[in-house]
């Protein structure tokens, strides 16, 4: 029994020594083991010039990342994206859109991308450029005595881009309006386009708008 004991004592410490090697081994392993994480990223549709996208759902997706520890900690979840292009539609159509793991945009190199539900339905229209003239529009009214003898806007014109459902139609484009209140002299005001259609751009998206505001005939006479 004492003999036994001797020999346990002896090789006490070799069996410590092997039990912090496995269990550094065992700990080397898994740290290196690929890490998995789900992030929610943004859906980003790129649409060529002559298409507008009226509306698409979802507008995020969730992927499953999986690779190097290291790695996969160090991704910075604002930076990924799904884009995806958007083909040329005649007219107004429903596209469903398919979100391959190339799609998935920020990421570096060696991580394994998986979506899911990776399925896009939008609503497509053909855009449509027309050149349209410039309706400069008021509120409020001048002092008594006086009238607003001309509005003129710089320019007059602008290039208006959108669906061409909403844009056909157009023959002018107005301003937001443009207090008049207060005023008894000629005074330039700066003004922004007004959109009968949320998915419109202008060019230029402002415009200089002139106001004459004269005395009334005999006002000055009365005075």
């Amino acid at each position: 029994m004492i003999r036994f004991g001797r020999i346990f004592g002896q090789y006490l410490g070799l069996k410590l020594v092997s039990l912090l090697m496995a269990y550094l081994v065992w700990a080397w392993v898994v740290g290196r083991a690929p890490l998995v994480r789900f992030e929610q990223i943004p859906v980003d549709l790129q649409a060529p010039a002559g298409v507008v996208v009226l509306e698409f759902s979802p507008a995020t997706v969730t992927v499953r990342l999986q690779g190097d520890p290291g790695v996969v900690r160090r991704i910075n979840s604002a930076d990924v994206v799904a884009r995806l292009r958007v083909p040329r539609v005649d007219g107004r159509a429903m596209r469903t859109l398919t979100i391959e793991p190339e799609n998935v945009d920020g990421l570096p190199s060696g991580v394994d991308v998986q979506v899911r539900d990776p399925q896009v339905k939008a609503v497509l229209e053909s855009a449509m450029v027309k050149t349209v003239r410039v309706s400069p529009r008021t509120s409020g009214k001048v002092p008594f005595g006086y009238r607003v003898a001309q509005l003129q806007a710089d320019p007059g014109v602008v290039t208006v881009r959108g669906p061409a459902s909403a844009v056909r139609p157009l023959q002018t484009v107005t301003t937001d309006e443009i207090e008049l209140a207060g005023h008894s002299l000629p005074f330039t005001a700066r003004a922004t386009l007004a959109r009968s259609d949320p998915h419109m751009t202008f060019e230029p998206e402002t415009v200089r708008v002139s106001i004459d505001i004269q005395p009334l005939p005999g006002t000055a006479d009365q005075e």
